[in-house]
C-alpha cells in the first residue's frame, strides 16, 4: 500500500525530485552540461482466472527516476551508465532513497576519474570485460 500515492501529486510537484537532482549536480561544483533525468510512474494492473474457478487481481504501483549525467573536465568527458531507481510502491520510497544524494556523489566520482585516473599500460595488455561492455547483459 503506498503511503503517499502518486496519483494524488500533480506532475509539477512530481517535477520537484527531479528539481532535487538538478539543484544537487549544479550546486556540486562539477562542469555536468549533459543531464538526462527521468521520472515515471505507472500501475500494473493483473487479472488471472483459471479453470478451477481462481480469481486472483493484483494492483501493483511502481515509481521509477532515471538519469544519466555526463562530466566535460579539464577538456575530458566521462558519462555513467545510466541510474535507474524504482520500486513497487508511493512517492515516499523515491523520498526514502533519495536518489539526488546519489546522482551528486556520481557527478564528484566522476570528476575524480577525470582528475585522478591513470592511463592505462602501453603495449599488449590482458583484459576483463564485464557483460554490459562486452554486450551479453
Amino acid at each position: 500500500r503506498m503511503k503517499k500515492d502518486f496519483r494524488d501529486y500533480s506532475g509539477e510537484e512530481k517535477m520537484e525530485y527531479l528539481k532535487l537532482i538538478e539543484e544537487e549536480v549544479l550546486n556540486s561544483g562539477v562542469n555536468v552540461p549533459m543531464r538526462f533525468l527521468s521520472y515515471q510512474d505507472w500501475i500494473a494492473h493483473k487479472y488471472f482466472v483459471n479453470n478451477e474457478g481462481a480469481k486472483v487481481e493484483s494492483v501493483i504501483p511502481r515509481v521509477s527516476i532515471t538519469y544519466n549525467l555526463v562530466v566535460f573536465e579539464e577538456g575530458q568527458v566521462e558519462q555513467a551508465p545510466f541510474v535507474q531507481t524504482a520500486f513497487t510502491g508511493g512517492l515516499e520510497l523515491i523520498e526514502k532513497a533519495e536518489p539526488w544524494k546519489k546522482a551528486l556523489n556520481d557527478v564528484k566520482a566522476l570528476q575524480r576519474l577525470i582528475k585522478e585516473g591513470k592511463k592505462p599500460p602501453e603495449g599488449k595488455v590482458d583484459v576483463v570485460i564485464s557483460p554490459e561492455v562486452a554486450g551479453i547483459a
